[in-house]
């Protein structure tokens, strides 16, 4: 039950709090009195962000090649069933 409840609704709220936060109290990088340059600072988002990236990406893939018919609604509900049918 924890693991359904955390999975659905927990771990994306505290996802975009650390995102949001991030963005909001961003600077930029210095090294000792030298700022690096702003190409420098936006590869490294880059970097971090394909990691994070890989999520939406595998859920638009699991969900285009579901073998479960219906809406998307259905068919994304179809899959969570699934995944989560060992804690019945």
């Amino acid at each position: 039950m924890y693991l359904t409840y955390y999975s659905k609704y927990r771990e994306i709220v505290t996802f975009q709090f650390i995102m949001i936060f991030t963005w909001v109290d961003y600077k930029p990088s210095y090294y000792g009195d030298y700022p690096y340059p702003a190409w420098a600072d936006a590869m490294g988002w880059m970097m971090s962000m394909t990691s994070v990236a890989a999520i939406p990406v595998v859920m638009v893939y699991t969900l285009c090649t579901s073998d479960v018919e219906g809406t998307l609604w259905e068919v994304g509900q179809g899959r969570t069933v699934a995944w989560f049918a060992f804690e019945q």
